[in-house]
């Protein structure tokens, strides 16, 4: 009996937050607001449209399969499909509540694949981290060809590169301050975190173990 209700609200509740979700989305947006979008979706191009939604659920396949690559070196095989939903309803969660789908993601995927949260928490880090360095090397490559506006920038009177120093100083500190209390502390809940954290690690260290490398970046 018991086991049946879980399974109906592991059902039942996504779709319950689905509805909810989109209610939030509808009534945050001004009347005005709602005949505008209704007037530029009516003037737009049905082929560009398309074209648009076709090249969006690409990209959503195709991070959904990049996601299978990190789990392979931790043991675990999920399914695309599954996969792919969670992709999929963690950018909807977004639209609610910002960065709460990564979240959701995980979650999700541990629920219908029977991984551990923090190791498919660890592999979403991982992404990330990939993401923001081909971010960096992107943004690098245009200041390669705007180098006038980047010296610009830098010697803007609201500039301030001691202010930079001080705020990676103290993330810094903090972070050190975290890992020193973490390792040696012998606390119930700090000894949770730290196996939470280590589940973390291991979930963003399957990018070194990882077989198909090259596959893993051509989908990035």
């Amino acid at each position: 009996m018991k086991s049946t209700i879980i399974k109906i609200l592991k059902n039942v509740v996504p779709l319950l937050i689905g509805v909810i979700l989109i209610w939030y989305s509808y009534h945050r947006s001004t009347p005005e607001q709602i005949d505008t979008t209704i007037a530029y979706m009516k003037q737009a191009s049905p082929w560009l449209i398309s074209l648009s939604i076709l090249f969006g659920l690409l990209s959503h396949f195709s991070r959904a399969w990049r996601w299978k690559y990190i789990f392979q070196p931790l043991g675990y095989k999920p399914r695309f499909i599954n996969s792919l939903l969670t992709v999929l309803s963690a950018y909807f969660i977004n639209l609610g509540i910002p960065r709460a789908g990564e979240v959701s993601r995980a979650a999700s995927i541990s629920t219908y694949e029977n991984i551990p949260f923090n190791q498919s928490f660890g592999t979403i880090v991982a992404e990330r981290v990939i993401d923001l360095l081909v971010l960096f090397s992107l943004i690098a490559f245009v200041l390669l060809f705007q180098t006038d506006e980047l010296i610009k920038f830098v010697f803007k009177e609201d500039f301030s590169f001691i202010k930079l120093a001080v705020v990676f100083g103290l993330l810094f500190l903090t972070a050190a301050v975290a890992f020193f209390i973490l390792k040696k502390s012998k606390l119930t809940v700090v000894v949770k975190l730290k196996n939470f954290a280590q589940g973390v690690w291991e979930g963003f260290w399957s990018l070194k173990k990882m077989n198909r490398k090259g596959a893993f970046l051509a989908h990035t």
